[in-house]
């Protein structure tokens, strides 16, 4: 209760202080890493933020601090609970969030240890998805997401589309790609998946893919 006193009022040196305590008593719950490390690396980031009362600077700073913060604190809950995929997985999903300084190749590897560890299915397409944003990562992304590929319930806009990029960024002869018609059944597919993904905040790389786009057939219209 005292730690989420602590959150009511946004004080938090003496949350980190409290968590500090609790999973000094309760080291194997990861119930207790995973809340410190998200008001932390969350909570009392965008609370820095979004603080009027600093200067630009000390809200920069506070951000900053305090996304690493909860980086750390979620480490040692790794390093006290080294058989946990689930912490692991948020490791990645605290490194792979594009608001907060996201380091993807250090996401990547924490799906990949939180998948040797027996992670969900799901885990590997995040492992994907963080690869595909480390432009030296291309062709292990390529590769991870390929085999992701064969099974269609992996088949999401993203990973699709993705794939489509690296072979594009990778110059693949045609012969060795994944056929057009498997990643884009239809003209239509084409083209609202390759606009949403030249749209996309998520930086995501769109190689090759508006001058795909052109390429297209023009749109059917009703007239």
């Amino acid at each position: 209760m005292e730690a989420f006193d602590c959150f009511l009022i946004s004080d938090w040196a003496n949350l980190e202080r409290r968590y500090n305590q609790i999973t000094s008593l309760a080291p194997h719950s990861d119930f207790y890493w995973d809340n410190g490390s998200w008001h932390l690396g969350n909570n009392a980031s965008s609370s820095y933020l979004d603080n009027k009362r600093l200067s630009p600077m000390e809200r920069r700073e506070g951000f900053r601090k305090y996304i690493q913060k909860g980086r750390s604190f979620l480490e040692k809950g790794i390093s006290a609970n080294p058989d946990s995929w689930y912490l692991q997985s948020l490791l990645g999903n605290m490194y792979s969030d594009t608001y907060r300084q996201p380091d993807f190749e250090k996401a990547a590897e924490a799906y990949r240890k939180a998948r040797e560890l027996g992670a969900p299915p799901l885990t590997a397409r995040k492992e994907f998805y963080a690869l595909v944003r480390v432009p030296s990562k291309s062709r292990e992304a390529l590769e991870l997401g390929r085999e992701l590929f064969k099974d269609p319930r992996n088949r999401t806009p993203s990973l699709v589309s993705n794939i489509f990029v690296l072979e594009n960024r990778l110059k693949v002869p045609e012969k060795d790609r994944v056929p057009f018609r498997e990643l884009f059944p239809t003209d239509e597919i084409a083209r609202d998946l390759m606009s949403s993904h030249l749209a996309n905040s998520l930086k995501y790389p769109v190689d090759g893919l508006r001058e795909a786009l052109e390429a297209l057939p023009p749109a059917k219209t009703d007239d």
